[in-house]
């Protein structure tokens, strides 16, 4: 191999090299990017079930304070409770 030769494959060495270091650092960001749409998802699942828990707790709390003046049974004997007693007894009968 002579001085020309061995100068172009040198370059050529080289710049496969750069090329591969290249693809790596794109790997490395995609990498990345796919780790932070993971955690950014994540977040958000937790985010939503934390909102769904808190709006139930809500819910829950502004009906425990309907009823609570007037007990369970005073409840249990309400027009709403009677109504849906009455149409779950017509679906088994």
């Amino acid at each position: 191999m002579n001085f020309e030769q061995r100068k172009k494959f040198e370059v050529c060495r080289r710049s496969l090299s750069d090329h591969q270091r290249e693809i790596a650092r794109a790997d490395i960001k995609f990498q990345g990017s796919k780790r932070l749409v993971a955690r950014v998802v994540a977040e958000r699942e937790v985010a939503r079930k934390s909102d769904a828990k808190q709006k139930v707790s809500g819910l829950v709390a502004r009906v425990s304070e309907r009823w609570r003046p007037y007990g369970f049974l005073t409840w249990l004997n309400s027009p709403q409770v009677q109504k849906m007693a009455h149409s779950t007894n017509k679906m088994t009968c």
